[in-house]
């Protein structure tokens, strides 16, 4: 008989902990976001409030270039991160790629904005540009 409680009490402890697994996979997973990149300047996303938008723009930092945001983000968009992935060439001067993550606040529409300039060089304007109209729906 104790074998037995044994063996029901292992088991238990074993579904218990694979369901605290479970749960906690399903609340770790990220909303469903959206990506564009540099094909997508000019077009019109639409997102859901709380849906992260991923903007990848070709960058090479070694020219001292930067894609900034120079407007399009407060009431219903918000810049919650920017990376730069070098590329993993070994070549000198080698490229990579700027990542923009937004978050939807609210519900509205912006035109977001980048500029690829030089940082060091604020009265010279951007040698490209990059719009997104982004339409957030919802809440």
């Amino acid at each position: 008989m104790t074998r037995q409680r044994g063996r029901v009490f292992a088991v238990t402890l074993l579904a218990a902990f694979f369901t605290s697994l479970s749960v906690r996979a399903q609340t770790n997973t990220p909303p469903s976001g959206v990506t564009v990149a540099d094909d997508a300047t000019g077009r019109t996303v639409h997102l859901r409030n709380g849906q992260t938008l991923a903007v990848r723009l070709a960058a090479n930092a070694t020219t001292g270039y930067h894609w900034s945001v120079q407007s399009g983000t407060g009431r219903c968009l918000e810049l919650t991160s920017n990376t730069y992935l070098e590329s993993r060439s070994s070549a000198l001067g080698r490229g990579g790629t700027a990542v923009f993550v937004f978050t939807a606040r609210r519900a509205g529409s912006t035109a977001l904005k980048l500029g690829y300039s030089r940082p060091f060089e604020p009265h010279v304007p951007p040698v490209r540009a990059y719009v997104l109209m982004v339409v957030v729906q919802g809440g």
